[in-house]
């Protein structure tokens, strides 16, 4: 595909307004003058839409995929934002945890960057240890309320989430 060249359509587009000027002032003024104003006018429109035409979709689309320009993911950027992503999710467990009734708990996140540049979350480690239960509920009442919460504020199985007493 040649590429378009701006100035010579532009050079195209005057000169063919100046000979349609011209021919206008010489045509004849009855059915044959308009007659050839139309044929005139036809031809510009012709010279304006030109670049359109010529364009080959094909060809632009395989240039566009086949240019050589893949994506590449920032790999440090990503790991930066994971971590920050992970940290919050950790903070907000520990409210969710508070909000159980559970004081001084403590969250980690595992997690993968994969090469898609995704963040998944592989496991969840609650500390209870040195934690406080503030609430009258059960224990275990307690224990299942948390896993039910994380699991569903963070979006993953039950099974992922450990709970350490």
């Amino acid at each position: 595909m040649q590429f378009f060249n701006m100035k010579n359509w532009l050079l195209s587009i005057c000169v063919t307004v100046i000979i349609i000027s011209v021919f206008a002032i010489i045509a004849p003024q009855g059915k044959i003058g308009k007659f050839i104003k139309s044929i005139f006018n036809i031809a510009l429109v012709l010279v304006i839409v030109k670049p359109v035409i010529n364009i080959d979709m094909e060809s632009v689309i395989s240039k566009i995929i086949n240019s050589g320009n893949e994506v590449v993911f920032q790999t440090e950027y990503l790991s930066v934002i994971s971590e920050r992503k992970a940290d919050i999710y950790e903070k907000n467990c520990i409210l969710i945890i508070e909000d159980c009734g559970v004081n001084d708990a403590s969250v980690v996140i595992d997690y993968i960057l994969e090469e898609d540049g995704f963040f998944y979350i592989e496991n969840v480690s609650v500390n209870l240890k040195n934690s406080v239960f503030i609430l009258d509920k059960e224990h275990i009442d307690i224990i299942d309320e948390i896993r039910e919460r994380l699991g569903e504020y963070l979006n993953v199985k039950s099974e992922a989430i450990d709970i350490y007493e």
